[in-house]
């Protein structure tokens, strides 16, 4: 509202300050009362799902493998021009496909790291 006084109107076609500032303000609120929530929370906290767990362990390496799997898949498939439902069903396999390998290799004990 302070800039708003000053004659700058928030726009996010131009993504100006006042628009920058806004969304950072936002995303800081729900951080912190997310993070007040998990703070104060008073029940112990449960384990987390496998698929997570391998996720975690192998940052990079997921991080960089679904990057490249992203791109392939837009470049192969073009989800964007595929009608609802079977674009939905492509990326729920590409999910499956993804995520299952992972959550084998933590089974075994197995980390994925660049040496």
């Amino acid at each position: 509202q302070v800039l708003e006084g000053l004659g700058i109107r928030p726009s996010h076609r131009m993504c100006n300050l006042t628009y920058c500032t806004f969304v950072i303000g936002v995303n800081a609120l729900v951080l912190g009362t997310l993070a007040l929530v998990d703070l104060f929370w008073p029940w112990p906290r449960r384990p987390l799902p496998v698929v997570y767990q391998a996720i975690e362990e192998s940052k990079l390496i997921v991080f960089l493998g679904s990057n490249l799997l992203t791109g392939l898949t837009n470049l192969v498939l073009q989800p964007l021009v595929l009608p609802s439902t079977v674009a939905l069903s492509y990326l729920s396999l590409y999910s499956f496909l993804f995520s299952m390998p992972l959550a084998y290799l933590h089974e075994r004990g197995k980390v994925l790291k660049l040496a």
